[in-house]
């Protein structure tokens, strides 16, 4: 059940159940030849543990039926009249340079993108993991309310709004106001942009957290969007641009922004959600300074970047212990050079995988040209490829973020890749 008031959805959310699959009969398929797997439901809509068992370990698989556009409908139906002038339509919702958020404990993943000529879209979207189905968290700002000077042939991108960038310039000193929002209708929604690695889920807040411009919260208990302009304490470089990676410090009860190009060398801030308060931080992470080339992942109060070699640097791994702020640096060997970032890639990905005790990494490979898995061994240093065998190649887009991450109530990988595909799965043994 669901109703739709301005551009706000809300979904009724029953208890998160005692196992995360359904007991019922329901097995679905596995078709080992395109391992492909057809998920079975029950009466619930989430998967049957029957058929979650013919999902095969150590192998990539197609999950049928998950396409993300299909939520076009959804939105078509609550929205009639909504339109993306952007020139991707869904597509540019997931593989413009955006990420995602997880929640591990029902399990969910969140996503919020478009940006630059890719997407006006800024709907936030579900995916119910235990269900392998897509739901509307937030339907999108009402289109037939934009200016008609909302287009990229002025500005370059969708995230500038011109009504709200037209005040900022004539109000320089009121800094309630940014482009990043539709200002003067809807002020406190911010416009689609590319997220990067900066989309948290805080399970103490039930929150979403988006560090990209602006330091904006989305109440998945309200529906409502508030936003914290970084700018009144920082000053105007206090702006996350690009390929920024964020996350929930528990231990202090902050948000920390590792971001870049935002003319402070890619100087690290945070934000006190409690006090609405934003600082400079003093997290040992320098991961920025490696620009475009890094990718990042959260484990168990444990930071690991990956930054690729370049022509300055070369292959190293960036640890950070949360709680201590103790960082160390391990120097990455064996196929590193194959990941060698000599095009301003950005869209790079990595995961921690317990049960590997390794990190996955993705990123174009200099040797295919396109988008390959590696592992990546913390303790020596050492990078292999990836050789799990499936249904993965050629679906990878190449600018995944965190849209590859380790989920461990299924205890798998998942991939998202774009809205006209399948997500892949991969269980690990």
């Amino acid at each position: 059940m669901a109703s739709a008031t301005s551009n706000v959805f809300s979904v009724l959310v029953s208890p998160a159940a005692t196992s995360i699959w359904s007991d019922e009969n329901v097995p679905g398929s596995f078709d080992a030849a395109s391992d492909t797997w057809t998920p079975g439901r029950g009466s619930d809509g989430r998967v049957t543990k029957a058929s979650w068992a013919l999902v095969p370990f150590d192998r990539w698989v197609r999950v049928a039926g998950t396409r993300m556009d299909a939520l076009g409908a959804v939105v078509a139906a609550a929205m009639p009249n909504w339109a993306d002038r952007g020139t991707q339509g869904w597509n540019g919702v997931l593989k413009a340079w955006s990420g995602m958020a997880v929640d591990a404990s029902r399990p969910r993943a969140f996503f919020f993108g478009g940006g630059h000529h890719d997407s006006s879209n800024n709907g936030v979207y579900r995916l119910d993991l235990n269900k392998m189905s897509w739901a509307v968290e937030k339907l999108p700002t009402d289109s037939t309310k934009f200016d008609s000077r909302y287009n990229t042939s002025q500005n370059g991108s969708f995230t500038v709004y011109p009504p709200a960038q037209e005040y900022q310039t004539a109000h320089p000193n009121d800094t309630s106001v940014l482009y990043d929002c539709f200002y003067p209708f809807a002020p406190n929604e911010p416009t689609a942009r590319h997220t990067y690695g900066s989309l948290v889920y805080n399970p103490q807040r039930n929150e979403l957290f988006m560090g990209c411009r602006r330091m904006w919260l989305l109440s998945l208990d309200s529906g409502q969007w508030s936003v914290t302009n970084q700018r009144a304490a920082l000053g105007a470089t206090s702006e996350a641009g690009e390929n920024m990676f964020a996350w929930w410090d528990r231990f202090r009860g902050r948000y920390v922004i590792n971001a870049t190009q935002n003319g402070n060398a890619g100087r690290n801030f945070e934000f006190d959600p409690a006090t609405r308060t934003c600082a400079w931080s003093s997290v040992n992470l320098r991961a920025a300074d490696y620009y475009w080339a890094t990718a990042a992942c959260e484990h168990d109060g444990v930071i690991y970047a990956y930054c690729r070699p370049d022509s300055q640097r070369t292959a190293e791994l960036q640890v950070l212990d949360i709680q201590s702020n103790v960082a160390t640096v391990k120097a990455i060997t064996g196929v590193s050079n194959d990941t060698y970032s000599g095009d301003f890639y950005d869209g790079g990905s990595l995961t921690y995988v317990p049960e590997r005790q390794k990190l996955l990494s993705a990123s174009l490979s200099v040797a295919l040209k396109t988008m390959r898995l590696y592992w990546i061994d913390p303790g020596s240093g050492v990078m292999s490829v990836a050789s799990e065998p499936g249904n993965l190649y050629p679906s990878p887009a190449a600018y995944v973020e965190t849209k590859m991450q380790y989920i461990s109530q299924l205890r798998a990988v998942v991939y998202i890749d774009s809205a006209d595909n399948d997500l892949r799965v991969m269980r690990v043994g």
